[in-house]
């Protein structure tokens, strides 16, 4: 009797091999390809999927990917420079919620379609939540008022932030202020 193939679990009961979904998933995010595109480079090596098929990989593996892979990645520096940018989705204004770090690494981003204290707080939820357990020790912001009450909400809720050191370009803060 033959020996079962150990296979990952998440490709269990996969028609395709492990090899060609993550080929595919890569190609995808790596190359900027379209879904027919990756059919017709697949058709040349004799390899018959439908893009329906490669879309449901993607929206099935790459968050699985992301979770392993970034184990493996560089933390980023506990220095965060957080700020709210107005963009133009589909004709309608949507603000963007980016933190980077010292040296530019994208901390976390969000996209909301208000500029309120309750989206600036998921925003800090979700990027305390992303790097959990490392903290920044360091949080400049810039001069909107929603950005300061919701971090000010958040550090009070969570008690190992207490020493986070806020800088501001908000007029009547002091350059360095502990914990809001």
């Amino acid at each position: 009797m033959t020996a079962a193939i150990a296979r990952d679990p998440i490709y269990r009961c996969r028609r395709f091999q492990p090899e060609i979904i993550e080929l595919c998933v890569r190609w995808y995010l790596s190359y900027r390809l379209s879904y027919r595109d990756l059919v017709d480079v697949l058709a040349e090596r004799d390899v018959t999927v439908s893009h329906t098929t490669i879309y449901r990989w993607v929206q099935r593996y790459v968050p699985e990917f992301e979770r392993r892979w970034s184990r493996y990645a560089k933390p980023v520096h506990p220095s965060w420079r957080v700020d709210e940018t107005a963009i133009s989705v589909r004709g309608g204004i949507r603000y963007l919620y980016r933190a980077v770090d010292k040296f530019g690494k994208t901390v976390d981003s969000l996209l909301c379609a208000d500029r309120s204290v309750s989206a600036a707080r998921a925003f800090f939820f979700k990027a305390l939540k992303t790097h959990y357990p490392r903290r920044p020790q360091k949080l400049n912001l810039d001069g909107y008022a929603a950005s300061h009450v919701a971090l000010r909400l958040v550090v009070q809720e969570s008690p190992d932030l207490q020493s986070l050191v806020v800088r501001s370009e908000r007029e009547g803060l002091e350059p360095s202020t502990p914990a809001l």
